[in-house]
């Protein structure tokens, strides 16, 4: 919990989310329902803390599989980081090995994500992992009282095989439960005592 609070989303890193700034109390309480989500099954939600070797944690990434019927077989993917990690390609990293274990781990067909249009930064994290604009969803949520608009990025099954994609020299790995994908930073969230 200590190392997760020290990187809990600031008001410059919740600029172009739905949550946050968090209190110390709402980031216990969000990695408590992570943890209980992780236990669910059939697991729909994979929320991983983005650690470096040296153990700090510098922030979360997730990938939410839909359940109903007709929107199966697909998931959305987010990230956070803490600002002073930014521009160093863990965002890009971690979503790679997200999209792995999404396609090949989960067999999913879509991965889709949405940003707002002046998120530049995150864009390009989407467009440099294969994901295509798909269109824009106007007044899609409110968020601290305003109307925002979203971009919608996705990429398929088949786009990701065939994509040449090289994400740089990956010093870290994905491991969801006993099954590691990829070679990329990203560990599931764990809270010691105290």
């Amino acid at each position: 919990m200590r190392e997760y609070t020290l990187t809990a989303p600031t008001a410059q890193v919740t600029t172009h989310l739905t949550f946050g700034p968090n209190t110390p109390e709402q980031t216990r309480s969000f990695i408590e329902n992570a943890m209980f989500s992780a236990e669910r099954e059939p697991r729909s939600d994979y929320l991983l803390a983005i650690q470096l070797i040296d153990g700090d944690v510098i922030g979360t990434c997730g990938l939410n599989v839909h359940k109903e019927p007709v929107n199966a077989h697909k998931a959305s993917i987010g990230y956070v980081l803490a600002s002073q990690f930014w521009n160093r390609g863990y965002a890009t990293e971690s979503c790679n090995a997200l999209c792995e274990f999404a396609f090949k781990g989960l067999q999913l067909h879509k991965v889709f994500s949405k940003v707002e249009p002046d998120n530049q930064a995150s864009i390009k994290v989407l467009e440099k992992l294969g994901f295509r604009r798909e269109g824009l969803l106007r007044h899609d949520a409110i968020v601290r009282g305003e109307w925002r608009n979203y971009l919608l990025y996705a990429v398929l099954a088949d786009e990701w095989s065939e994509r040449p994609m090289d994400v740089g020299p990956s010093t870290y790995r994905v491991q969801c439960g006993s099954e590691v994908f990829g070679f990329v930073a990203l560990f599931p969230l764990d809270i010691a005592a105290g």
